[in-house]
């Protein structure tokens, strides 16, 4: 069967750069890097959610540098091109979410050139490792943009029982397990979650089954049970008193009103409690914004380029 021909925004822009940098675990990770700007208004790192990859950002790439802003992302531990935790690749697992968050700050202190403005770009799960970042190291970032932050779960039975599956004692046996109903890679057209859970448009939609079906390296399953008790405990650490309170770092946050994996109610009480903080819902919007019809996309592409304008 022939490969079905991708539009050219969703191909590998003529500048893009690879290259792979040292995790604070075992093993080199892959990143991406769009970076035609000398003295570009930002440099935006991209924080992946998850299973994405770096495939995926082709587009938004583009985007980023056609607002004079230079671009990066890597495949986090566990997924994309990277290193597996697991002898079986497609379980999304995790063992703490503290070694994502110094690979983060690790890719930034040593693959963006001094001068270069970082602002973190966190989608999901890479919303909650950014936000653990600019927590820990405030000097570095001078700003944040949050898409659908994992801040809270939405899916049952865990929705507002993060603390309670966070301290739950578990065997290495259940925690390496899949989540009920997990499974190995499946294209999402053929899961239980289709495309159009995820995004409404009808081309973006279909990126991430075309490029995972294209290459296998890029295929992951279902996340573990050990994954999301470590999720878990991160979410349960920004909700410690003081925590919001003590990030100064501008924050640019969006939500999606028809999102059905992370917890707006949550999402919005966290972001009261942030000193800096603007927050926008699109009330139609699904899970990955990013990767929504133009009718959402754009006018969230012109909020986060007003972002970079004035708060950066």
């Amino acid at each position: 069967m022939s490969r079905p021909k991708l539009e050219e925004r969703f191909t590998q822009p003529k500048n893009w750069l690879w290259g792979q940098f040292n995790s604070v675990r075992d093993g080199a990770l892959r990143f991406g890097q769009l970076a035609e700007h000398e003295a570009p208004r930002a440099h935006v790192v991209y924080i992946l959610g998850l299973s994405e990859f770096s495939e995926k950002t082709f587009e938004l790439a583009r985007d980023f540098n056609n607002m004079a802003c230079n671009f990066s992302v890597f495949d986090r531990y566990g997924q994309g091109a990277s290193p597996r935790y697991l002898d079986d690749p497609h379980k999304q697992h995790s063992d703490g979410i503290d070694a994502d968050v110094e690979d983060l700050i690790r890719y930034c202190e040593t693959h963006i050139p001094a001068g270069e403005p970082i602002v973190l770009l966190g989608h999901s799960a890479g919303g909650l490792f950014g936000l653990h970042a600019i927590k820990k190291r405030p000097d570095l970032f001078a700003g944040a943009i949050f898409n659908a932050p994992l801040w809270g779960f939405e899916n049952q039975p865990v929705k507002n029982r993060e603390n309670f599956f966070a301290h739950l004692p578990l065997p290495s046996f259940i925690k390496q397990s899949y989540i009920p109903d997990g499974r190995p890679f499946t294209p999402r057209r053929e899961s239980k979650m289709k495309p159009d859970d995820f995004s409404s448009d009808p081309q973006r939609n279909k990126l991430d089954d075309y490029w995972r079906e294209n290459n296998p390296e890029l295929q992951t399953g279902s996340p573990t049970i050990g994954w999301v008790q470590q999720m878990c405990k991160g979410i349960m650490r920004i909700r410690k008193s003081g925590f919001a309170e003590s990030i100064k770092t501008p924050v640019l946050l969006f939500t999606g009103g028809a999102d059905n994996l992370v917890n707006n109610d949550r999402i919005r009480k966290f972001a009261k409690r942030l000193p800096n903080v603007e927050i926008h819902d699109f009330e139609d919007g699904k899970h990955e914004l990013l990767v929504e019809n133009d009718s959402i996309r754009k006018p969230l592409m012109e909020k986060i380029e007003n972002f970079l304008k004035n708060k950066i």
